[in-house]
C-alpha cells in the first residue's frame, strides 16, 4: 500500500519500513477484529498510522520493532 502522506524528511528505507509495518499490523488487526469493515475503517487506519509515525519520529525505523510496538500500543480484542 503506497502512502498518500509520506513522512516529511524521512528517507526511502524509513518509508518502506513504515509501509511494511502498517500492512503487517493491519493484517493482524483484521484477523482480530472480523466485525469491522477493514476497507472503510478510516478511524482505525488513522490511529495505526499516527501510532507508527510517532515511533518513526522518535527514531524507530526497524520493521520488526515498528510491528511489535504498533501491536503492543493498539488494543486488540481476543481472537475467536
Amino acid at each position: 500500500m503506497a502512502s498518500q502522506y509520506p513522512v516529511s524528511g524521512a528517507d526511502d528505507p524509513t518509508l518502506l519500513a513504515l509501509e511494511e509495518a502498517f500492512d503487517d499490523v493491519w493484517t493482524v488487526l483484521a484477523a482480530h477484529e472480523p466485525h469491522r469493515d477493514q476497507t472503510e475503517d478510516h478511524d482505525r487506519k488513522i490511529e495505526l498510522s499516527r501510532t507508527l509515525m510517532a515511533y518513526v519520529a522518535n527514531g524507530v525505523t526497524d520493521v520488526a520493532e515498528l510491528r511489535r510496538l504498533g501491536l503492543k500500543t493498539l488494543s486488540l480484542p481476543p481472537s475467536h
